[in-house]
């Protein structure tokens, strides 16, 4: 559908309207079966990459004084619309948990973007680089395994607040 609405396939938008202004020249979004961008997942981005996402919505949808968000919609996808579930366990909005720092995105095996809209930060967790889409997804990590956003939400975040 939005490849109907906006006229051209997802990743050839992506990368006019909002990759291109971001200066984030590599990035891959796999394809289903029939060719289409998976456009809810698996876009692989590298951890500047997330970062300029990231600033982008810390500024609610500004980059470098430039609106490529609607200002609207970029204060509302933060706000939750259920109580969450799993994997975070936290309210979810558009894309979007938030915790008591604030909204962050997720990816698998520990890849974050939080916004710690108080502090003025962005913070970027990366995941595991062997990570398979799949089907079936797979990854390598032990049963013991904690994603870093947790050592980030319980040091990091109080220092950068405490500084701010």
């Amino acid at each position: 559908m939005l490849t109907r609405l906006v006229g051209e396939p997802l990743p050839a938008y992506a990368a006019r309207v909002l990759f291109a202004p971001l200066g984030i020249r590599r990035w891959y979004w796999p394809r289903d079966p029939d060719g289409l961008a998976y456009g809810f997942a698996h876009l692989r981005l590298d951890t500047a990459a997330l970062a300029a996402l990231g600033q982008l919505w810390l500024s609610g949808g500004r980059w470098r004084g430039v609106p490529l968000l609607d200002s609207g919609f970029a204060a509302e996808m933060y706000e939750p619309y259920t109580a969450g579930g799993w994997p975070e366990q936290a309210p979810y909005g558009h894309g979007f948990w938030r915790d008591a720092h604030g909204p962050f995105a997720g990816g698998w095996a520990g890849q974050h973007v939080m916004l710690v809209p108080a502090a003025g930060a962005v913070v970027v967790t990366t995941g595991d680089p062997r990570f398979d889409p799949g089907p079936p997804p797979t990854d390598r990590l032990p049963p013991d395994w904690r994603p870093a956003r947790e050592l980030v939400t319980a040091r990091l975040v109080p220092a950068l607040l405490a500084a701010g």
